[in-house]
């Protein structure tokens, strides 16, 4: 990080404004690229063998999400940091994987039709090989998916999820039934002890003007409250958890949630086979989902109960990361925990 980063001595601020690798995605021939977080340059490629960097690339500001596309041979980054009413608001960038030391960078600002259907530019994309030339982008703010001709570079469609909610997150793909799993948004109330969440906010902060259709104020309108993550992980607020989403009749099959009856962030294995869900509840459980055939919801595989569990951690994502090792015809799920010295494997 050296390389790319400016030396951190010389920076004073919020730790959160440092400069930090955001994601990584390799072709598996040559590079691994690399999106770089509040860096001169935010796009890295590294030599895949050797690890050397090979060259800092312009792009969106805050590359948040990197895809690799293996028919195109490309890479597209899903940027953050600037919403639909700023200067220069970016929302997808892609480059060509073959030559990232020549003049690759094909800037997609897709503003006017992007503005019109309040696209803002934070969220997650959705592009794989076998979707052909069509993408789909998150915003979490925004209860449409948004359906992207990566042709052309335009909007193609917005899809409502319903029941429609506030925003639309993180996305899990399997191409082995074609499914897009989307984690939904809800808002909740604030701010008193008849609340959805006693506190709206660090020092005080007052809330907004909310109108929640799950918790205790499902149907009130204009009552004080907040959206997005906040809610994430509240009982009776967070209900709707996981879309499933099927790609080729462009209609939502089914929802998940946790064994809690809270949602989840979706994680796909390489295979698209399982989707793991884990959300803020302390590490407590995670929940393994088994893709179904295309146009079918998919089904419970198991509960995992992690007993993770740790004081002062109750409500937080604990499990946060995982990997899949095939090993001798078996499949392994390996977790760590987030706050003590603990590794499940399954």
């Amino acid at each position: 990080s050296s390389q790319v980063c400016e030396d951190p001595e010389t920076y004073t601020g919020p730790s959160y404004r440092y400069c930090r690798f955001s994601d990584i995605v390799s072709d598996g021939k040559k590079y691994v690229w690399a999106g770089t977080s509040r860096a001169k340059s935010p796009i890295s490629v590294f030599d895949i063998d050797s690890g050397s960097l090979v060259g800092t690339f312009e792009s969106c500001k805050g590359p948040k999400d990197l895809e690799y596309h293996a028919l195109r041979d490309e890479v597209w980054v899903r940027c953050s940091d600037l919403d639909a009413n700023a200067t220069d608001p970016t929302h997808l960038d892609v480059f060509s994987a073959s030559n990232p030391s020549g003049q690759i960078q094909t800037d997609i600002l897709l503003k006017d039709r992007a503005i019109e259907d309040g696209l803002s530019s934070n969220g997650y994309s959705v592009i794989h090989h076998t979707l052909g030339d069509v993408g789909y982008l998150t915003d979490d703010s925004n209860p449409n998916l948004f359906k992207i001709d990566l042709s052309n570079k335009e909007i193609l469609d917005t899809i409502p999820l319903l029941p429609a909610v506030h925003g639309l997150y993180e996305a899990a793909y399997s191409p082995l039934n074609g499914h897009i799993f989307v984690r939904a948004l809800m808002c909740c109330t604030c701010g008193s002890a008849t609340a959805d969440v006693m506190s709206c906010g660090r020092n005080d902060a007052p809330g907004y003007p909310v109108s929640p259709i799950t918790g205790k104020g499902a149907g009130l309108k204009s009552v004080t409250g907040l959206c997005g993550r906040s809610c994430a992980g509240k009982e009776g607020v967070d209900s709707i958890g996981v879309y499933e989403f099927d790609t080729k009749t462009g209609r939502v099959v089914g929802t998940h949630v946790l064994a809690e009856g809270i949602g989840g962030d979706p994680y796909p294995s390489p295979d698209g086979r399982f989707i793991v869900l884990m959300g803020k509840n302390g590490g407590n459980t995670i929940r393994v989902l088994e893709a179904g055939p295309p146009g079918a919801p998919s089904t419970t595989l198991i509960d995992l109960k992690l007993s993770f569990s740790r004081e002062g951690y109750e409500n937080l994502s604990v499990a946060n990361d995982f990997a899949f090792v095939e090993r001798d015809d078996r499949t392994f799920l390996v977790m760590p925990s987030g706050t003590d010295h603990k590794v499940a494997i399954v």
